[in-house]
């Protein structure tokens, strides 16, 4: 039986926590566009190769880093989740923690889409619920 959209992100995060890459839950045309308000935000990868080298990138910047996912909303093919961030910079040792939201759209069962956004309103008013 196929897992719903809400289980598919889920995964994603679980596997993330857990220190993967999710890769398997990812369409091969998966896009990944950040909030320009994230430090060294507005970045963007295409491509499932892309998408990989991203999110590896991240222990350049980071000592540590997680995503502690706090809510999944469905919307059609969308599901917005508000996420934690959770991480030590690299090279500045600063802790760092702040609420996220991320749009992810999905087309047979693979996250297709995730954009980032600010807050959670700015999220789902980008899929057209009013937050």
């Amino acid at each position: 039986m196929a897992m719903t959209n809400v289980e598919v992100i889920r995964a994603i995060y679980d596997d993330w926590l857990a220190g993967g890459l999710a890769i398997d839950k990812f369409d091969p045309e998966i896009a990944m566009v950040e909030s320009s308000e994230l430090p060294g935000g507005g970045a963007s990868a295409h491509g499932i190769n892309a998408v990989q080298r991203y999110i590896e990138s991240f222990s350049g910047y980071w000592e540590e880093i997680r995503f502690v996912p706090e809510e999944y909303i469905e919307a059609g093919d969308q599901v917005v989740v508000s996420a934690r961030l959770v991480g030590r910079g690299k090279a500045s040792g600063v802790e760092v923690q702040r609420t996220w939201a991320y749009v992810w759209t999905l087309r047979a069962n693979k996250a297709l889409r995730m954009e980032g956004y600010s807050d959670i309103h700015e999220a789902l008013r980008a899929v057209g619920v009013d937050g």
